[in-house]
């Protein structure tokens, strides 16, 4: 059979990305590359097709396939619709999984998504680089995410897929009006995981999500994960960092990465033109320092003592910035659920506002929220306080002004 589509056994193939879906309803697809070109499928081919949307052999792929459908597929495998993995065979052990319910109740992604300006929620769910004696749970963080955001459904012109937008108190006006949304589900590992590995996949589907024009936000998983997110990113770029610690923590051993470390990981990036660090609080032995020349700290009390015209200042014009938030930076009454928590942190009200004004004088390009951890007990805020910020982060990287 495999020989019949000209399909080898245990080549992995995936669905190319550059394959759209005709948003009139019809089973009709094309390549961006040949726009001129369509292809009417049946659902049964939409399905297989799904099936491609991580790679898998030639084998996988057709198992208990109708010979029609597999003819038909060779088709599309000349056309250049499926086409051989376009990841190295090792990253392939961490797939996509999708996600039920998605966030917010919006669609799942698949490969036939077109992305062009479309907001990709990308869960990573990994937390090998948690150090010990620290709570580790973070791997759930994305279902977290989800599970809060069942009380914030989305919805949706059924004609362009595009969401109502949320109405915020606080500002008294409606966010992510207009939006297009998607869920791409987990980065999920299995036995054996090996982190390195891990971040280079993440990196790998970061990298090609923003090439196909979306704009991503990433749920974890613990901190280390934002590095993978940071090298997906192109050229110069700033970062705002938003958590109650300094993660500036020492390398232990050559390539130590984790979780309280990350920070001095990036700092040695030869992109990063500036760091601005937030919500730092607490006593501790001695101040830890970067020594790294264009980086800022604002304490929890410093930030409250912020005006306008000081935000206006903190930010270098034309550089963008990735924000990372580890919901530490929130207070332990509204947040309990994280491995290190630290008291006298940001209110809820405190954190969005701040990641408003840091949208209001910054271009983010992306962002993450990271160290949640399951929740603990059923009446937990950690959930719903996540869900919250997730919209904030969604709107930054959807409003923030551009270049």
């Amino acid at each position: 059979m495999c020989e019949f589509a000209g399909i080898d056994a245990e080549t992995r193939y995936v669905v190319s990305s550059s394959v759209r879906r005709l948003d009139s309803g019809d089973n009709i697809i094309y390549l961006t590359d040949r726009p001129d070109t369509f292809y009417r499928v049946s659902p049964a081919m939409l399905r297989l097709l799904d099936r491609c949307r991580q790679p898998v052999t030639g084998r996988e792929m057709l198992a208990g396939t109708d010979p029609e459908i597999v003819e038909a597929l060779g088709t599309l495998v000349d056309a250049g619709v499926v086409v051989q993995e376009a990841f190295p065979h090792r990253k392939a052990a961490f797939p996509l999984r999708p996600s039920e319910p998605t966030a917010f109740g919006v669609r799942s992604w698949t490969p036939l998504c077109a992305l062009e300006g479309v907001l990709l929620l990308i869960g990573a769910s990994s937390d090998e680089r948690t150090l010990r004696g620290y709570a580790r749970g973070t791997r759930d963080g994305p279902n977290v995410v989800r599970k809060g955001s069942m009380e914030l459904p989305a919805a949706e012109r059924f004609e362009t897929w595009q969401t109502l937008g949320w109405y915020d108190y606080e500002t008294e006006s409606k966010i992510l009006v207009g939006a297009q949304l998607l869920d791409a589900g987990n980065l999920e590992a299995g036995p054996g995981l090996n982190p390195n590995e891990y971040g280079e996949a993440l990196t790998s589907y970061l990298r090609r999500f923003r090439s196909q024009g979306a704009k991503c936000v990433l749920l974890g998983g613990d901190h280390s994960l934002t590095l993978a997110a940071v090298d997906a990113l192109p050229g110069d770029f700033g970062l705002v960092y938003v958590d109650a610690h300094s993660d500036l923590g020492p390398w232990r051993f050559e390539g130590d990465l984790n979780h309280g470390n990350v920070l001095r990981w990036i700092l040695n990036k030869s992109t990063v033109r500036h760091v601005v660090h937030f919500g730092l609080r607490g006593i501790n032995n001695s101040a830890q320092t970067p020594g790294f020349g264009h980086f800022a700290a604002y304490s929890v009390g410093r930030t409250r003592q912020l005006k306008q015209s000081d935000w206006e200042n903190i930010f270098e014009s034309g550089l963008p910035y990735y924000l990372s938030v580890d919901i530490d930076a929130l207070d332990p009454s509204v947040a309990p659920d994280t491995p290190a928590p630290v008291p006298d942190g940001f209110s809820l009200a405190e954190l969005r506002q701040l990641i408003r004004n840091v949208a209001d004088n910054a271009m983010i390009t992306g962002a993450d929220l990271m160290e949640v951890m399951s929740a603990n007990g059923p009446s937990s805020p950690t959930p719903r306080a996540a869900a919250e910020i997730t919209l904030q982060l969604l709107s930054a990287v959807y409003h923030s002004k551009t270049l």
